[in-house]
């Protein structure tokens, strides 16, 4: 009876998650410069008492933590609730040596991210979510790219301006109201200045043909 009562007031063994707040805590306090002892003050500070041997355990992964806990651990450490419980983060973490070959191979990339975090003051959270979300929106851009490139090529191999015109509006967006007429700017930003003003003209006649 006493080693099913303990067993019930052990609960569950710690998972993955718990695995990945002791990393999480762990590395982001030493980025900081943080000892356990500052990390411990800060959490009793924000209202979550926390003593260095406490840190030092979680780090270990021996010691458990709330939700309370998780939120203000995420607060104090300033990342997000998901980084901290692993969550959101690439399935294969990069090694450092691939880090610092991504930064050689791409240096515009820590520069853009150095000038939102440090001089526009961006939340670091918000920009990692950015980051994640560019990259996985990158086929898409890839895909609208390659058909709009398709669609520019077949206005201007179009034989006559009334051809342009419809090449032209075969990728135009058609509102509620009817085709939506390009200026004359944006005509000759597909076609070029020697055409524009001919190949607008015919547009304007087509989208007029469409009305009536």
């Amino acid at each position: 009876m006493a080693d099913q009562s303990a067993a019930r007031q052990r609960g569950n063994e710690a998972g993955p998650v718990a695995a990945a707040v002791a990393e999480s805590v762990a590395e982001r306090r030493q980025e900081l410069g943080w000892t356990r002892r500052e990390l411990a003050d800060r959490m009793s500070a924000a209202g979550r008492r926390f003593t260095p041997e406490a840190i030092q355990k979680l780090e270990a992964g021996g010691r458990r933590i709330d939700v309370d806990d998780a939120a203000t651990l995420a607060t104090v450490l300033d990342i997000a609730v998901t980084e901290l419980l692993g969550l959101g983060q690439a399935q294969h973490r990069s090694t450092v040596r691939d880090l610092i070959g991504f930064e050689r191979r791409n240096p515009l990339v820590p520069k853009a991210i150095h000038l939102a975090v440090v001089e526009n003051n961006e939340p670091r959270p918000l920009v990692l979510d950015y980051v994640d979300h560019a990259a996985r929106m990158i086929p898409r851009v890839i895909q609208f790219d390659t058909q709009y490139q398709e669609w520019v090529a077949a206005v201007r191999a179009a034989a006559d301006d009334l051809a342009a015109a419809d090449a032209f509006l075969s990728g135009w967006p058609i509102s509620d109201a009817g085709v939506a007429v390009p200026s004359a700017d944006e005509v000759a930003a597909v076609v070029g200045p020697e055409r524009a003003e001919a190949v607008h003209a015919a547009i304007v006649e087509r989208a007029s043909d469409g009305e009536g």
